[in-house]
């Protein structure tokens, strides 16, 4: 399969609310141009209010984590029971860091990459944007920023509201 004939989850994300939205109408036998377009605005409402889920305003509470990234992970996840920790939830989205090591010394690699690419640009793009606009940084984020690059800053941050979340 070809790099061009993959489309970014983000992109599906749009798309799914429109073939809902088409599917709403296609319910519908009999239908004049006027109905499909209420049908249409009416799933556009109940779309916001899915945005509006007690889960999603829940996540958004969270720091660096917004209406878009909130839906996405409810819609990505829906039970979080499905998950035993956070760090296991953390590990499914690809946020931590590989572990390799012999006779006892565990070395800690890159971030395995593995599980869904959109949910964890939008995780570190939040992390990075709770860096940067922070006002008084807590006392794990200044020790980080002293310590690290600001990528790593970013998605160490990611891993943690992840956890969190």
């Amino acid at each position: 399969m070809s790099d061009e004939n993959i489309v970014p989850l983000a992109a599906l994300h749009r798309h799914w609310i429109v073939a809902d939205a088409v599917r709403v109408v296609l319910k519908q036998k009999t239908t004049t141009p006027e109905q499909e377009a209420q049908a249409i605005k009416k799933f556009g409402t109940e779309y916001v209010a899915f945005g509006e889920h007690a889960a999603c305003r829940a996540i958004t509470e969270v720091p660096g984590i917004g209406k878009l990234t909130a839906t996405a992970l409810v819609a990505t996840i829906g039970d979080a029971m499905a998950f035993r920790s956070g760090r296991e939830f953390a590990s499914f989205l690809g946020l931590v860091p590989r572990q390799s090591g012999t006779g006892g010394k565990v070395w800690l690699g890159r971030i395995s990459k593995r599980g869904d690419p959109y949910l964890r640009t939008l995780l570190i793009h939040g992390a990075r944007s709770v860096t940067c606009h922070t006002k008084v940084p807590g006392e794990w984020q200044k020790a980080i920023q002293e310590r690290r690059p600001g990528n790593v800053v970013a998605v160490a941050l990611a891993n943690k509201m992840a956890r969190t979340a």
